[in-house]
């Protein structure tokens, strides 16, 4: 039997990557970070409407949607590769993952890095903090025994429709 062996973007096995692979990364991810940013601008006046405390939020949910409008799981296949993340757990911290990850092609491939911290608006400690707070303030306090909350979105009409909601609360 023919062995396999896995190759990278340029045909080399991996394992055996150089300086260039993590510039193609740096850029790909520079290109996406730009988005994400574009992206927050584009939502800058319904940031700026956001409730007292949410700004962070509203600022990283801007981050969120410029990154889940792209399609990138090729980048994120040739991130694992590399050990490191593939972006895709990042949800309360979006800017702060991608930055990391920046910094750590940057280690990598020799080239200079400068942390960009002051642009996050929510960091691996603060951003899994103000999900969690959010969530108290919008379902009330978990219950020690179940921290699962489940939320729905339904069409208006499903307001008044008693036996619908009755189901799924069941279901």
């Amino acid at each position: 039997m023919e062995d396999l062996i896995d190759t990278n973007v340029h045909g080399k096995p991996v394992g055996e990557w150089e300086a260039s692979d993590c510039g193609t990364l740096i850029d790909e991810l520079q290109a996406l970070r730009r988005s994400m940013i574009d992206g927050e601008k584009r939502l800058a006046a319904w940031i700026a409407d956001a409730a007292p405390g949410q700004g962070a939020s509203a600022r990283n949910l801007a981050h969120y949607l410029a990154m889940r409008a792209v399609d990138a799981r090729g980048l994120q296949d040739r991130l694992a590769r590399l050990g490191l993340s593939s972006l895709g757990r990042a949800e309360s911290h979006v800017l702060a993952n991608l930055d990391k990850v920046l910094g750590l092609l940057h280690v990598l491939s020799g080239r200079p890095w400068a942390t960009r911290d002051a642009d996050e608006p929510t960091g691996y400690r603060r951003g899994p903090a103000l999900l969690e707070h959010h969530g108290e303030m919008l379902f009330g306090p978990a219950r020690k025994d179940r921290r699962v909350r489940i939320m729905v979105t339904l069409p208006g009409t499903a307001a008044n429709d008693a036996a619908l909601i009755g189901s799924l609360v069941h279901a």
